[in-house]
């Protein structure tokens, strides 16, 4: 069968052919002619290929609360090819010449950004940059902020020292502050309904109240609350193993 052929088949042949071609083929065949061009512009020829893409399919609910716009099928398969490829540009958001090692939550409209004791809210540009000023500055801590979440209408986060600090995330007012949380830093910490949990490098997962809920036999681990219909489950995850423990009601009062 010839080129001239080959482009003569009908639209049904055509798409059959499409769908075991990969992305490389297909960018290649829409610069074959007009035709080939016009079917290959069809959303559906690519949202079939941009189902099991990784890292920018955006279906996972996670990944769509902090875009800034949904992509196209098409746009979504070339962007992952760029990453697995190498092929992107570096730009640099933020720069400081003391060294940090910084927790970021991005979100679709907002970035916020944890430098030294401080937490800083910038707004996102549709451009990729963010803003030049702050829009809030979170204070409270005496030394490094090391973890912190921003849930809700909250944020919350623990520090070097063992601190835990709860501010408005619009208004940036300290709504809570518990100096002595734990008694080493708070490696990490997760807020759900009214109840906050920290795990901290002593090895105990506290309440926000400083009830010990469990303890573990490895330094390094992470906490995370995950709600459910009437409960809140506690998961505590480590290199070793996961467990999940119900840490209790989701009316619970944080006191």
């Amino acid at each position: 069968m010839s080129d001239g052929t080959l482009a003569l088949l009908p639209p049904e042949v055509l798409d059959v052919i499409f769908s075991y071609c990969d992305v490389w083929t297909l960018g290649r065949l829409s610069c074959v002619c007009k035709r080939f061009n016009s079917l290959l512009k069809q959303s559906y020829v690519w949202t079939r290929k941009s189902k099991n893409i990784v890292a920018t399919n955006q279906r996972d609910p996670r990944m769509l609360r902090r875009s800034m716009r949904l992509l196209e099928a098409e746009e979504k398969i070339w962007q992952s090819v760029r990453w697995q490829t190498g092929r992107y540009d570096e730009m640099a958001l933020l720069k400081h010449r003391v060294l940090y090692i910084p927790w970021l939550q991005l979100e679709r409209d907002v970035l916020w950004y944890s430098q030294g004791s401080v937490i800083l809210k910038y707004q996102r540009r549709e451009d990729g940059t963010i803003g030049e000023n702050a829009l809030l500055s979170l204070r409270g801590f005496r030394h490094d902020v090391v973890h912190f979440v921003r849930q809700d209408d909250l944020v919350v986060g623990g520090g070097s020292d063992g601190c835990l600090c709860i501010w408005s995330a619009e208004e940036g007012s300290l709504v809570h502050r518990r100096l002595n949380c734990n008694s080493k830093a708070i490696n990490s910490v997760d807020y759900r309904g009214n109840m906050v949990v920290t795990g901290s490098q002593d090895r105990t997962v506290n309440a926000g109240n400083g009830g010990v809920l469990h303890k573990v036999t490895h330094q390094k681990f992470s906490v995370a609350l995950m709600s459910g219909s009437s409960s809140i489950q506690l998961v505590v995850s480590s290199k070793e193993e996961v467990k999940v423990i119900i840490a209790g009601a989701e009316e619970a009062a944080l006191r």
